[in-house]
């Protein structure tokens, strides 16, 4: 079923509104994507309409240009992707890890959108393994958070 949260998702990202209504009464996670870069890796996977249709959950991007605020995105989502650069993780620049916490300080304050825990995936890309291994950059993501 769609829960408030998409029924207010709705209301406050119209783009995303008119895919919740498509799916109907089906179960639907919302993913939003954080980042300089606006997560071009997750974003290219669920494809160019943001939709995955499964059973028994259909995924949903928020991929909303319009949106004054990543916080809104991060209110609204059950999952937050935030994709950094190996460099900016392993250099702990402002273009890691750190972008996360004022977008989380502005979406605690939209809690009533949506609230619940979320997943926090962190996406790696142009990984190289010959610097750091997958496992030494899983730890690194997991101090860094």
């Amino acid at each position: 079923l769609v829960s408030l949260h998409g029924l207010l998702a709705k209301e406050w990202l119209p783009p995303l509104g008119s895919e919740l209504n498509r799916l109907g009464d089906s179960r639907v996670a919302t993913i939003s994507c954080v980042g300089v870069q606006g997560a071009p890796l997750s974003r290219s996977v669920l494809g160019k309409q943001g939709v995955v249709e499964r059973s028994p959950t259909s995924l949903v991007l928020i991929n909303e240009p319009n949106v004054p605020d990543a916080a809104l995105g991060v209110a609204a989502g059950d999952v937050v992707v935030l994709e950094v650069l190996q460099a900016d993780l392993v250099d702990d620049t402002p273009h890691g890890v750190a972008q996360l916490k004022p977008v989380l300080q502005r979406a605690l304050q939209l809690d009533a959108l949506k609230p619940q825990q979320k997943m926090l995936m962190v996406v790696v890309t142009d990984a190289d393994t010959s610097e750091a291994s997958e496992s030494d950059l899983r730890q690194l993501a997991q101090l860094s958070l």
